[in-house]
């Protein structure tokens, strides 16, 4: 039985246990509040929705109505398709439609007729008070995608029951939009309803059986997304015989242990993801938790091909580490690969997690003992070969900070400092410095904790003008203007000149002999 469609704008499931509320109120901001009405259609603009309850979802104008979430949500009335947000307050919206399992297309409020694309919205304006009426939808029936999903003989339904997307633009896009089914177990058949016109890449989502996932393809499903073949959709069409035929896959399995090698893993289960290609890359192919009872894990699904393979987590004080033997290592560098041939099944792939060591210390003033509680400041350790491994904020209130579950290693220690006018400094041992040649590296041992790694930070100077066009008199507006000079081979700070006057101020400076420049379009202008 088929379960869901996921729409690209919700993907919330509505059940048959819904009960219907039309407003919606929103917290008090001005004592007069806003309410939008309307009734949603079919096609024809006449005729009233009223197959179901469907959601009116309201999003900020402000927001990019593309990537913002819904900021809240009334259902319409079955009796007659209307519906009505109320207690809104002031200021512009957007209006779109959300549901699932109904074979029409989510739509955007606009004028003449709402619109599936979202890059079509258009904005509805509130005054304090107002009530806009007549914001009605004029829904259109949606495309199907249907099929089979067969076993690699192309004869044997598969009845295991898993998801078929459908995904909008390009295969190989994470972002992209989404519709998503599941196939009927008796039989393995799917159909994907509530489309828009336009072209799909269709792929399976399976997790937690030995098949590897395939994309649709007309000679055969294929594994990779850069093979996948198209299809087009017209609106209302309904498309068929769009069938998939599985592999098994291979599986690579192992067991975590501790740093010894020999006590398992049970704190907790943790994740171990199989990458492919670039192992400080981010291509997870597919992924598994270890058993918490003995450390143990299985990856199932595995296309052939050479994979890298990770421990992913959180919230425990280990190091997240990558495969390679004799023993597992931290640093994606030393990855080491892992081939998995057609079906084959590979094991003894184990890690060895190292207990995390941990930095502490304190952010003061240049006197060494007033800490900095102002401004957002954060502390970054950067291992030996200059990589940012990790960052913590200090406490507010007292300036410490803490920065744990890192590898063995030599690193760096320097500040960030935002809102406050302050140097970013580079932790020494005899107090902070500015010039990161100046910077001390200190060595973590596993499971050591370092503490009074300390920081002294200079108040900043500052540097102002206007930017001119070559006669002297003309400001530029909005021109970036940097300061040079950083013993680091980096601009110290950068800014924008103001829109109306060409002014600008930098600031958090150390004492220097640097001169602003500028960056702009045409040799004839200036920074003066």
């Amino acid at each position: 039985m088929k379960k869901m469609n996921k729409s690209g704008f919700h993907f919330a499931l509505l059940t048959a246990t819904l009960v219907m509320v039309s407003v919606l109120s929103f917290p008090i901001r001005s004592c007069a509040q806003n309410d939008v009405s309307g009734v949603v259609y079919q096609s024809d603009g006449t005729t009233p929705f009223t197959e179901d309850h469907i959601y009116i979802e309201i999003v900020p104008g402000s927001d990019d109505p593309c990537s913002s979430p819904d900021a809240g949500s009334a259902l319409t009335d079955i009796s007659d398709g209307t519906y009505t947000v109320s207690g809104l307050p002031a200021g512009t919206y957007y209006l779109r439609t959300s549901f699932s399992d109904l074979n029409y297309t989510n739509e955007w409020w606009a004028e003449p007729g709402s619109v599936t694309e979202c890059t079509n919205a258009q904005l509805i304006t509130l005054t304090a008070g107002e009530s806009a009426s007549g914001k009605n939808f004029q829904l259109d029936t949606g495309a199907a995608i249907s099929g089979v999903i067969y076993q690699s003989n192309g004869t044997t339904p598969f009845t295991e029951e898993i998801a078929i997307e459908a995904i909008a633009e390009a295969p190989c896009n994470g972002e992209a939009l989404r519709w998503t089914t599941y196939t009927d177990s008796s039989d393995g058949t799917y159909t994907i309803v509530g489309l828009p016109a336009g072209t799909y890449y269709l792929s399976t989502s399976i997790s937690e059986i030995n098949y590897v996932n395939g994309w649709w393809a007309e000679s055969g499903s294929v594994s990779d997304c850069s093979n996948a073949e198209p299809v087009t959709v017209q609106a209302g069409e309904s498309v068929s015989d769009k069938n998939f035929q599985l592999n098994l896959g291979g599986t690579i399995s192992g067991t975590v242990y501790q740093n010894d090698g020999v006590a398992a893993f049970t704190e907790t289960s943790i994740y171990i993801d199989a990458v492919s290609e670039d192992a400080c890359g981010d291509s997870t192919i597919r992924s598994a938790y270890t058993d918490a009872s003995d450390g143990t894990y299985t990856i199932l699904g595995l296309p052939p091909g050479a994979y890298h393979l990770r421990t992913f987590f959180s919230d425990i004080d280990y190091v997240r580490e990558w495969w390679a033997e004799p023993e597992s290592v931290a640093d994606c560098n030393n990855a080491q690969s892992v081939t998995v041939t057609a079906k084959e099944s590979v094991s003894n792939r184990n890690f060895q997690l190292a207990a995390g060591a941990s930095v502490t210390g304190g952010v003061y003033h240049d006197d060494g003992s007033s800490p900095i509680t102002e401004g957002d400041i954060s502390v970054q350790i950067i291992s030996g070969d200059e990589n940012k491994v990790k960052a913590a904020y200090t406490d507010g209130s007292d300036g410490t900070y803490t920065i744990e579950d890192l590898p063995p290693g030599d690193y760096y220690l320097r500040t960030w400092v935002s809102g406050a006018d302050y140097l970013d400094e580079w932790w020494a041992a005899s107090g902070s410095v500015w010039d990161c040649n100046d910077a001390e590296t200190f060595t973590l041992t596993p499971g050591e904790s370092l503490s009074d790694k300390n920081f002294q930070l200079s108040p900043g100077a500052s540097v102002s003008g206007i930017v001119y066009q070559s006669g002297g008199t003309a400001p530029i507006m909005e021109t970036h203007v940097f300061i040079s000079g950083d013993p680091c081979g980096e601009a110290i700070m950068l800014v924008l000149s103001n829109a109306s006057d060409g002014t600008y101020e930098i600031s958090d400076l150390p004492a220097s002999e640097s001169e602003p420049e500028g960056i702009y379009p045409g040799a004839s202008q200036k920074v003066r």
